[in-house]
């Protein structure tokens, strides 16, 4: 944990330092009326790009892999990081972008949470109706794990960063976090199964399980 706090400071460090990307405001902004502008930063974008990609190559759409595009966004709300605008465009914000190009340890999984999620709406054609419903959240979340899964892809982390919503008291009608965590865990028993091991395995060695005759039947609670 020290580790990945210092990267997360060295990230931080190096963000405030690199050079402040161009921003094209009008062209792009007529996909979607909660961006407040694009950004040019080419490599990031071409990172972004690659990933974007990669996750498009294990669906059933990778024929039409290049017909995606993927742009910097900043929007309106602060706590948007990704939008499906349809006709295969999607938008990532920026500062999750910038993150996982300089510090990929760290950062990497969630922005590769952001494409997943963002394609899997594209692909189940969401854009059209406009306003998402959690019906369609959910089910963004769904094919974005299964693609997470057919790329090899530790699906654990979606249910980490549910946790932490749901020990903060984060949720809402369009983002049901007690729903996204449920689901996240049925599509991902090996996660908890993994979990369920290594607390087996520290109980062991506090030799607990030997004292407490039962405890293993309440290791992980369905």
């Amino acid at each position: 944990m020290h580790h990945l706090g210092t990267l997360a400071v060295l990230g931080f460090f190096l963000i405030a330092c690199a050079p402040q990307p161009q921003r094209r405001g009008a062209s792009l902004q007529s996909h979607s009326p909660e961006i407040i502008s694009i950004v040019d930063d080419l490599k990031i974008q071409s990172f972004v790009t690659m990933e974007g990609r990669r996750i498009l190559e294990v669906t059933d759409n990778r024929d039409q892999n290049r017909e995606y595009r993927f742009y910097l966004a900043q929007f309106k709300n602060p706590n948007w990081i990704g939008a499906a605008a349809g006709s295969h465009v999607i938008y990532v914000q920026i500062k999750a972008a910038r993150n996982a190009y300089l510090n990929r340890q760290v950062f990497l999984p969630g922005l590769r949470r952001i494409l997943a999620h963002e394609i899997a709406h594209d692909l189940l054609n969401h854009p059209k109706n406009r306003n998402n419903s959690a019906a369609e959240e959910l089910e963004a979340d769904r094919l974005g794990i299964i693609l997470w899964k057919r790329l090899g892809w530790d699906c654990s982390y979606w249910i980490q960063q549910y946790e932490t919503k749901q020990k903060k008291g984060i949720t809402s009608t369009l983002y049901p976090t007690e729903l996204q965590l449920r689901q996240a865990r049925s599509l991902c028993p090996e996660a908890e199964e993994r979990k369920r091991d290594d607390l087996k395995k520290e109980l062991l060695e506090a030799d607990l399980l030997h004292k407490t005759p039962g405890l293993e039947r309440h290791l992980i609670p369905r």
